[in-house]
C-alpha cells in the first residue's frame, strides 16, 4: 500500500506534451522500479528515457504497434506493454451512430489535439469511415487550449453539423470550456468517454475508462 510498502511518484504534465521528457527523465533518475503512463504521448517520452525499467501503459490512441510502442500485439518485446480498447473500427461506429441521430449531418467537424500521434492515427481512421458512411470531414485539430476558441469558430463557420472529439488529456482537462463552446455553436458533441455525454454530450462509444486502468494491472514481461 501507498505510503506503507510502496511509494508512487506522480508527474502530470498538465496536456502540455513538450513537458513529457524532462518528466520522464525525472523518473529515471529517480530510479523507479516501473513506469505507469497514460496515453501515446507519454508512453513515447517513457520509452525515449529508457530501455530497461518496465513500462505499462493504457489509454494510447488507436494501435499500440502502429505508434511504434510495441512489436506487436502477441508478443511486445522490449520494455514497453499494457493495455489499449481504442480501434479503428470504435471510430467508424461513433460515426454510423451519430449519422443515425443526425440524418441531416453531412460535414462532421472532429477536435483532437494535434501533437499527440495517436490522435492523428485516429483521425486518419475517422476520415476512412466517412468516405464510407458520406460524410465530410472538418479537421479542427489545436496545438494547445488557447487555439479551442478558435476551432470553434472554424467549424461553425464551416457549417459542421457536428463535433467528434478525440479524447486525450488536453480535450479531457478542457471539458467545460469545449462543452460551452459547443453550446453556444450548436453543434452536437460524440465523444469516446462516457463523461463528455454525462456532462451534456450528444453520445458516447467507447470503453469504460475506469476499466482500462484496472486490466493495466498485469505483470511485466
Amino acid at each position: 500500500m501507498e505510503g506503507q510498502n510502496i511509494v508512487i511518484e506522480w508527474r502530470f504534465a498538465e496536456g502540455k506534451n513538450e513537458r513529457l521528457a524532462d518528466l520522464a527523465g525525472e523518473l529515471i533518475r529517480l530510479k523507479v522500479d516501473v513506469i505507469f503512463a497514460i496515453n501515446t504521448p507519454a508512453t513515447l517520452a517513457a520509452g525515449n528515457a529508457t530501455r530497461t525499467v518496465p513500462i505499462v501503459f493504457t489509454g494510447v490512441g488507436a494501435s499500440p504497434t502502429a505508434a511504434r510502442l510495441v512489436g506487436s500485439l502477441a508478443r511486445p518485446g522490449g520494455n514497453i506493454t499494457g493495455v489499449t480498447t481504442v480501434s479503428g473500427e470504435m471510430g467508424g461506429k461513433r460515426l454510423e451512430l451519430m449519422k443515425e441521430g443526425l440524418p441531416t449531418v453531412k460535414r462532421v467537424a472532429v477536435l483532437w489535439h494535434a501533437p499527440n500521434p495517436g490522435a492523428a492515427a485516429i483521425l486518419k481512421d475517422l476520415e476512412l469511415a466517412a468516405v464510407r458512411l458520406g460524410l465530410q470531414i472538418l479537421n479542427v485539430g489545436v496545438p494547445g487550449p488557447n487555439e479551442i476558441r478558435s476551432a470553434f469558430q472554424a467549424a461553425t463557420r464551416e457549417r459542421a453539423g457536428a463535433l467528434v472529439l478525440i479524447d486525450d488529456m488536453l480535450i479531457s482537462s478542457h471539458r467545460g470550456r469545449i462543452l460551452e463552446f459547443a453550446g453556444k455553436s450548436r453543434l452536437p458533441v460524440i465523444s469516446i468517454y462516457s463523461d463528455f455525454a454525462e456532462a451534456g454530450g450528444l453520445l458516447a462509444y467507447g470503453p469504460k475508462a475506469s476499466a482500462t486502468y484496472l486490466a493495466s494491472r498485469v505483470p511485466h514481461r
